[in-house]
């Protein structure tokens, strides 16, 4: 298959979380993750909107506005300064920049009038705390467009079952995007979709069969194939994986491994799960052992399903276990 134009997958990130001092403040909110752990295995592209709409560093600090008219303005909190339609335009400019650069993911700073995704607050012209809150402006600019793409807030990647959906999406998102360079065949999307099989069964059956069909009944270049095979492969991903579906993968590779194993073997993977779909063990146990049996037997159809390595495993080393539904969605 063809290499992608990056190699690693690309992820747009609020210039504050890399360490940039570019805060209203003139300050920063490094996150060690991205910087620590996340950056050997990413090629970051730094994003200020605040800054590129033309704000100096440091500057007065700005807030979400709803105007008489009922339109979100972003105001400066001293002067009133409108900043609304510079942050728009610098928003455009920028998406349909990184549309054709096919980042893979989006982290961006919570809270933010710009960036932050969720409850940022929202005032009214006399300075009162509005009831309801939403994105920034630049944020919700990026949900319209990259929404099949996942995007997170810096501080949710702290909770294990958030960051394992993100890191999943994350990567699977970089290798779909291989099918749309030139020189892809559909035999490469249908050796893509095999490898993928197993990680689409633990997030939506349905999809995964779904996907196979418009594999077999597509007709037409391999080109005309691959933006709605994409489309629809993000959809699938974007469902979280539970325990009945995880049971259900397990049990499936399990079936591929029965014949190598020897009757001890076997009664232990068996019991794992078990206790998996009991809610009495930790998922980590069941993939440590398979991973085991598939490298101690070669079992061919299993070796390359990216469902047991779907992202580099250091980035989650925590408890409790991140297939259970998170705390916060």
């Amino acid at each position: 298959m063809t290499a992608s134009v990056h190699s690693r997958p690309m992820v747009v990130v609020s210039a504050c979380l890399l360490g940039q001092p570019v805060r209203h403040d003139g300050g920063h909110t490094r996150a060690a993750f991205l910087t620590d752990q996340l950056a050997a295995h990413v090629e970051f592209s730094a994003v200020c909107p605040e800054e590129g709409a033309g704000m100096s560093t440091p500057r007065e600090a700005v807030r979400l506005v709803r105007s008489p008219d009922g339109e979100l303005r972003m105001v400066g909190n001293r002067t009133g300064e409108d900043w609304t339609e510079r942050i728009r335009g610098y928003s455009e400019e920028t998406v349909t920049d990184l549309e054709p650069r096919r980042p893979a993911g989006f982290i961006l700073k919570k809270g933010s009038p710009s960036c932050g995704l969720f409850r940022v607050r929202r005032y009214d012209a006399a300075g009162n705390r509005l009831p309801s809150d939403g994105p920034g402006l630049f944020a919700a600019r990026v949900r319209e467009m990259f929404g099949a793409l996942p995007i997170e807030e810096e501080g949710r990647l702290n909770d294990p079952g958030l960051r394992h959906q993100f890191l999943m999406r994350l990567f699977a998102a970089h290798r779909v995007d291989q099918l749309r360079l030139d020189g892809v065949r559909r035999a490469d999307v249908m050796e893509f979709h095999r490898k993928e099989k197993l990680l689409l069964m633990a997030h939506s059956p349905s999809k995964q069969k779904e996907l196979g069909r418009l594999i077999a009944t597509a007709s037409g270049s391999t080109a005309d194939l691959v933006g709605p095979y994409r489309d629809l492969f993000l959809r699938a991903l974007s469902e979280k994986a539970h325990r009945g579906r995880l049971v259900n993968v397990f049990q499936h590779m399990a079936g591929y491994l029965r014949e190598h194993l020897d009757g001890d073997d076997s009664r232990e993977l068996e019991n794992e799960i078990l206790g998996f779909q009991g809610g009495v063990r930790h998922s980590s146990a069941i993939w440590m052992l398979l991973r085991h049996h598939l490298r101690r037997h070669e079992v061919e159809y299993l070796l390359d399903q990216t469902v047991s390595d779907p992202y580099p495993a250091h980035l989650l080393d925590s408890n409790p276990d991140p297939h259970v539904p998170p705390s916060r969605s």
